[in-house]
């Protein structure tokens, strides 16, 4: 009868103890299980769904309030959940069972290790000490304490917020948040407003808390003070620091009804929050926070300005530095660039300012040699290692991708060709036997000869190279065979056989392949078999198809040479196996011993020595040259058609001293000839070759310049040509290397970080990894106490840099070192209070504006262009037709019209020229950028949900997935306007990612750890690939390979943060360079400016597509929204004297007034 009774009372509370009978789902901390009741006013079996830690088979005190799911009507959520009443006051036997519920055995012994009572450490969150236990990791020791908060009675605080109609989760979040369930009770009952104090809650969010509380009055002087500490953080977030006093009174109240103005003034003027001042008779008030760190910045930038440099005697000369380095890099700095470095050099504070132009340049599809094999020119990296002149691996320090270029064909007397730019750099030999580096242009504009006495002479000679240091590969066939055969082997022929009438190059094989007896065939040739000491059995197919034993006694040319498809050919189609090429220097000579041995000669004529090869095979003989090549080793090829012969003949003149003359032959009798040759003496240099012709290229083509590794900056291009790397504005960081100075170099975001690593070829991070972020107080490792040890610290994109992150990095800054400043006014400027205006608008700050163009950058439309839009005007060459344009020289910038009442077509547009371009390039080199995040028709949100339909419908997305919700969802009011995705949910409430998805995280996280367990903290604006996504029974886990930061896992309670990227803002790109931009610029009253336009537009590097309308366009080019900052930091560092502070009773910034 009771069960009865039991089953039919529905419960809206429940407080028992009940045994855990089931699990039913489990995943993070949210778990839904099934109970019994073991005593207390419960069903007889229910369920509880929430975040607690429970374990099957144990008993846990619960209470809780029912779902209210008709469905499940003896389903509850918890209000209190715990296995004993007070972990402080269970047993130890108690407390070990609750830590054995996260633990292993062997950590919570650890932990007793460490502390007497572990549950005092979670009771206090004593991360760090937790931490000393031996396997404690931070995760775990966060997850410990999380565990032990949710097992806590947080009953009393749900009955004391009902008022303010708070979930269960808010007011488990607030006590957490403010230092427990009494703690949290009693601040937010003495003012609401401590609700600010928590992440995600800012005055909006606690105001309205606040209003829900009908015993509230809207002029409540908490809400007052609550309102005043938001409008000075919107004024930070604004760029401002200070409000004039009339300003500060008509906000507070057009946003507090009734308020008392009196009060509000009264306030500011007696709390230590804010100041209030007076200059040039104009009354204000500041923040004591934005106020302190703006005169922290004078103190900091003086102390660095005046400080002794400990490095400057190493740089006091600087025109001969800068000369110096002119001769090592060859070329010279323009004159603005001269004046910038020797101002680098004077000061030990500087800024400098500008747009740059491109580089020295090669077409990107030539193929070069590096140490792994040979390689396509475009797909270097740096890091990557090519070879320098002397044949030794260098490593590509910089890259620099230069679009579409004019291309010359240059071509060398013994008939190698390569291409490149008339910019590009050529190292040519002086008279005086010195090199010498000239552009291409000077080369051309000079002439390519001499003539005298009516001879015509080559005025220009590049070195040749040293033989290459490829390593030594493991070969299934000695290269001296190899090359034997390639000469004089029979290679269709069944049995092994090699035709020479020199028996000691058949002994010499006989020998490397491990044969005892070798015999001629007949004494009317010269064809030798190579026999086996005992005959061998094989099983091979007969010509009806059935499997036969036969009896073999001799060599068979298939077994030798079966991985070499290359040698089983008749003579005229014989080659050279690739790997053979790129053999160690020895297996290289050992391969042409072979090849010369039986093709080659050498004789003397006239007191010369001369070195011939001939094959019948136009594949064999320019491979030979190859090889010869890499061993350093010049020869001509030509090609002799003999009346009474079928095939052509192609003979290599050897064109190198006599030194190396016998190192081609291992045969006795040419061996002793060549040695003959070192007594004689050379008469002829054979270490550089001639510049014979120079022919311009109808089509431009893709070109890229690099920087290597070397002093003398030569690398090997194709063909083992000597060719010069390029040059860029980092001349100081040229002269800090050549002084031996250490530095660090960093920007905000990390692609703006990647992009210094392209320029400068040396480590560049963010500037949080660059002061390295503790992962348990959450500060920085370097500070004003503990300073980095380096030289020079260089800041790229500081428009982008605001305060409070310039004040962390100048504090770490030591005495001594310099502080380089990069940046463009030009651009959108940082989200808060920005520093660059600032700096400049001193008037004192050590500062340079670059506004030369260099001469190839005058060919991009992306520069002349955004460079007009800059200064506010509109391309000249720039015509409104609707439809498609091309601009430029360099052909690479198009612009997109569309009708202005028609912007609906703009995002038609972005994805059929999206389809379009990931088809010809790698998809991280292609970007969609607009204006907004999630409103209007070109937002990221629509944008990215087209693109990654493309690229699924492409098959390139077509791998595992997971579901994030979409943060800040509403769900529409009317069921019709709802679309389902694929797996039957809102379209919009939701969004799919892939493995190998491009996203981009949109908050801090510096509780984030690397695929080994590492901090590795991630911020916002950070862009990466999704390389895997791991399933556990607590949680999904995204592995995302971070661009400048490395493999992150990411848990699930960020995923509402990790957003898909292949259409970003504007503002989030920032800092990066990327290869092909889309450019959306739809109609906007208030985003549309100038700078908007033309940071989007200096993204681009090769290729631009700006789709827009012709009003659309005019607006943004004609608004700008760079408005005067109210910033404290210029008068402060110019005239502190003036600050009158008799206002003002706050004390702490008494100094100002002295």
């Amino acid at each position: 009868m009771n069960e009865l009774v039991d089953r039919n009372k529905t419960y809206e509370e429940i407080d028992c103890t009940a045994k855990c009978v089931a699990i039913l789902y489990s995943k993070e901390s949210f778990v839904i299980a099934k109970f019994e009741r073991v005593k207390g006013e419960a069903p007889r079996t229910f369920s509880v769904k929430g975040n607690y830690l429970v374990e099957l088979g144990k008993e846990f005190n619960i209470k809780g309030i029912n779902a209210g799911d008709k469905n499940y009507p003896d389903s509850f959520n918890p209000i209190a959940f715990s296995q004993f009443k007070d972990l402080m006051t269970a047993s130890s036997k108690e407390q070990e069972e609750f830590l054995g519920m996260i633990l292993s055995k062997a950590k919570i012994k650890a932990l007793y290790e460490v502390s007497d009572n572990p549950i005092k450490m979670l009771e206090e969150a004593d991360i760090e000490k937790l931490m000393e236990a031996e396997g404690i990791g931070l995760a775990t020791a966060e997850k410990l304490i999380e565990s032990y908060e949710n097992q806590k009675d947080f009953s009393s605080a749900y009955i004391s917020f009902a008022k303010y109609k708070l979930s269960m989760d808010q007011v488990k979040k607030i006590c957490k948040s403010l230092g427990g369930i009494e703690q949290a009770i009693m601040m937010v009952e003495a003012d609401p407003f401590v609700l600010t104090q928590i992440p995600g809650y800012g005055f909006k969010r606690a105001d309205a808390v606040f209003l829900n509380n009908p015993e509230n009055k809207p002029n409540d002087k908490r809400r007052i003070k609550a309102y005043i500490k938001y409008l000075f953080e919107e004024l930070h977030s604004e760029g401002h620091t200070w409000i004039t006093a009339k300003d500060f009174v008509g906000k507070v109240k057009e946003n507090i009804f009734n308020a008392d103005v009196k009060w509000a003034v009264e306030h500011v003027k007696t709390n230590v929050n804010y100041v209030v001042y007076r200059l040039d008779k104009e009354l204000r008030i500041t923040s004591s926070k934005a106020l302190a760190t703006e005169l922290a910045v004078c103190d900091e930038i003086n102390r660095l300005l005046n400080s002794e440099n400990k490095n400057l005697k190493r740089l006091i000369d600087s025109a001969k530095v800068i000369k110096h380095v002119q001769k090592a890099q060859g070329w010279k700095f323009s004159e603005e660039q001269q004046k910038s470095i020797k101002m680098m050099i004077a000061k030990n504070v500087f800024l400098l300012q500008g747009y740059g132009g491109t580089g020295k340049a090669q077409d990107v599809d030539i193929i070069i040699p590096t140490p792994g094999g040979m390689r396509r020119f475009g797909d270097l990296k740096p890091g990557d290692y090519i070879f320098d002149r002397h044949g030794r691996p260098t490593m590509v320090t910089q890259i620099f991708p230069q679009g579409l270029k004019k291309n010359y064909k240059i071509t060398l007397s013994d008939g190698r060709t390569t291409t490149s730019n008339d910019e590009h750099l050529w190292s040519t030999y002086t008279s005086k036997g010195n090199l010498k580096t000239r552009t291409l242009r000077e080369i051309i504009d000079s002439g390519l000869y001499n003539y005298s006495n009516g001879e015509r002479n080559c005025k220009f000679k590049i070195p040749t190279n040293k033989a290459v240091e490829f390593r030594e590969r493991d070969l299934s066939v000695d290269p001296y065979v190899l090359g034997a055969f390639l000469g004089d082997g029979s290679c269709t022929s069944k049995a092994l056989t090699l035709s020479s009438n020199d028996e000691d190059v058949v002994a010499e094989v006989s020998k490397l392949i491990g044969c005892n007896d070798y015999r001629r065939n007949s004494t009317k040739n010269y064809n030798w078999h190579f026999y086996f000491d005992k005959p061998k059995s094989v099983l091979r197919e007969d010509s009806f198809g059935h499997m036969q034993i036969n009896t073999i006694y001799r060599y068979q040319t298939e077994e030798l040479f079966s991985k070499y498809p290359e040698i089983l050919r008749t003579s005229i189609h014989k080659s050279i196996p690739i790997e053979y090429k790129m053999g160690s220097i020895d297996q290289r000579y050992a391969l042409i011993q072979g090849l010369f041995d039986t093709d080659g000669s050498i004789s003397k004529a006239e007191g010369r020595y001369n070195v011939r090869y001939s094959t019948n095979s136009r594949q064999l003989a320019y491979d030979v040259q190859e090889v010869l090549l890499s061993l350093g080793i010049q020869s001509n090829v030509s090609e002799t058609n003999r009346a009474n012969k079928k095939n052509i003949e192609y003979n290599l003149n050897i064109l190198t001293s006599n030194d190396k003359k016998e190192l081609l032959f291992r045969n006795t009798h040419k061996k002793r000839t060549a040695i003959e040759a070192l007594n004689f003496v050379k008469r002829k240099r054979y270490d550089r070759v001639s510049i014979v012709d120079i022919e311009e290229m109808e089509e431009e083509v893709e070109m890229m310049c690099i920087m290597v590794d070397n002093d003398e900056h030569l690398y090997l291009t194709n063909d083992y040509i000597v060719t010069h790397n390029t040059s860029t504005l980092n001349g100081f960081i040229s002269i800090v290397n050549e002084a031996g100075m250490t530095y660090k170099q960093g920007a905000l975001s990390g692609k703006a970080a990647n992009n210094m690593f392209l320029i400068t070829g040396k480590e560049a991070t963010t500037l949080h990894s660059m002061l390295v972020v503790d992962p348990i107080t959450g500060g920085f490792v370097y500070n004003k106490d503990n300073k980095m040890l380096v030289d020079v610290v260089v800041i790229d994109e500081m428009s982008m840099v605001d305060i409070f992150m310039f004040l962390d990095v100048l504090k770490a800054t030591p005495d001594g070192a310099k502080l380089i400043m990069l940046g463009d006014m030009g651009q959108l400027e940082s989200i808060g209070v920005g520093i660059m205006a600032g700096l400049i608008k001193t008037g004192k700050m050590p500062s340079q504006l670059l506004t030369q163009i260099h001469r190839q950058a005058q060919k991009s439309a992306i520069i002349t262009h955004s460079i007009a839009i800059r200064n506010g005007v509109k391309p000249t060459e720039l015509k409104f037709d609707i439809g498609s344009k091309v601009y430029g020289e360099n052909q690479d910038l198009e612009y997109i019209f569309v009708d202005p009442k028609d912007e609906d077509q703009i995002s038609r547009h972005v994805m059929l020229n999206f389809r379009k371009l990931i088809e010809e390039h790698d998809i991280n080199d292609v970007q969609i950028l607009c204006s907004t995040k999630a409103t209007g028709k070109t937002s990221t949100w629509d944008l990215n949900k087209f693109a990654q339909r493309v690229l699924i419908n492409k098959g390139v997305l077509d791998g595992e997935y997971i579901t994030i919700k979409r943060k800040g969802y509403k769900k529409p009011k009317s069921d019709s306007d709802i679309k389902l995705n694929r797996d039957g949910a809102d379209e919009d409430s939701c969004y799919f990612v892939h493995v190998g998805e491009k996203v981009i995280n949109m908050r801090n996280n510096k509780k984030m750890y690397d695929v080994h367990g590492n901090p590795c903290p991630i911020f916002n604006g950070n862009t990466g690939t999704v390389k895997q996504i791991i399933h556990t029974d607590k949680q999904d886990i995204l592995v995302i390979d971070f661009e400048g930061i490395g493999i992150v896992n990411v848990l699930e309670s960020h995923f509402e943060h990790i957003e898909l990227g292949y259409a970003i803002t504007v503002h989030k790109s920032q800092g990066s360079t990327i290869k092909y931009v889309i450019f959306a610029l739809p109609f906007h009253y208030l985003l549309n400016t100038r700078e908007l336009l033309y940071t989007g537009m200096t993204r681009a590097s090769e290729y631009l597509i700006l789709i827009t309308s012709p009003r659309s366009f005019k607006k943004a080019v004609k608004q700008t929204f760079v408005k005067e900052k109210r910033t404290n930091f210029s008068d402060l560092f110019t005239r502190l004297k003036d600050f009158d502070l008799s206002n003002s009773s706050n004390s702490k910034f008494k100094k100002l007034s002295d």
